[in-house]
């Protein structure tokens, strides 16, 4: 997972940047069977077509998730805590928390990331004196432990969790494991690629984008019933 977070998944940049480096340096050392190198290129760019291709990007998240944003938060009982994770697809998360603090203006609004979440909320009106920003969670787990430890010191306190919708399979699953009580608001990707017409077989970055996070996300859920951080 460490070299995953470090370099990226299958669909990254880094990841890609890897490969073509793989491939250049078999060309270059075996000069007579430089075929192998370009073979590999051939392989690793006709991956990423195919993981650029909306309907397989679709496939793959549909694959991890059915979580999908909650329609109408006016039905659910009022949280007095929202709690913004950081992680993948932040604007989709930063959107998401703007519809819960609308729907709960009274509420406070916990912040688990950098400075650029916490500018957006300000933006979008929610007051500076709602806001508790702490950037320290370095990742799932730990984010999760805050929010334990937040409801160990607010007895009685209602949360409600944003993660985007790809991310919150491993939310629930520690909030179970957990036993923790609390609301959860997946949020969409930032982009949402098409999912009908032709549009949906023409490769594009943001259906990439959304196989890398999906990726990244199984191999995730599998590690963490490895460490026993879930239960399987």
């Amino acid at each position: 997972m460490i070299v995953l977070k470090v370099i990226g998944g299958p669909g990254s940049i880094g990841f890609l940047i890897l490969c073509c480096g793989i491939g250049s340096f078999v060309s270059r050392v075996w000069p007579r069977r430089r075929w192998y190198g370009r073979a590999w290129m051939l392989v690793v760019f006709s991956l990423y077509v195919f993981l650029g291709t909306p309907i397989i990007a679709s496939d793959i998240s549909d694959a991890l998730t059915s979580f999908q944003p909650v329609a109408d938060l006016q039905g659910l009982k009022p949280a007095d805590t929202v709690v913004l994770f950081g992680g993948d697809n932040i604007r989709g998360r930063v959107r998401e928390a703007l519809r819960a603090h609308a729907a709960w203006p009274e509420a406070r609004v916990v912040v688990f990331d950098g400075d650029w979440p916490l500018l957006r909320l300000l933006e979008g009106g929610i007051p500076p004196g709602q806001i508790l920003h702490d950037p320290r969670p370095a990742n799932t787990l730990e984010q999760m432990e805050a929010v334990r430890e937040y409801l160990r010191e607010h007895t009685g306190a209602r949360a409600a969790l944003i993660a985007s919708r790809l991310q919150m399979p491993r939310v629930a699953a520690l909030a179970d494991t957990m036993g923790m009580q609390v609301e959860l608001l997946p949020s969409l990707a930032d982009d949402e690629p098409p999912r009908t017409g032709v549009a949906r077989w023409v490769p594009r970055y943001i259906a990439l984008r959304l196989s890398r996070d999906a990726i990244y996300e199984h191999a995730a859920i599998w590690y963490y019933r490895w460490k026993g951080f879930t239960r399987s």
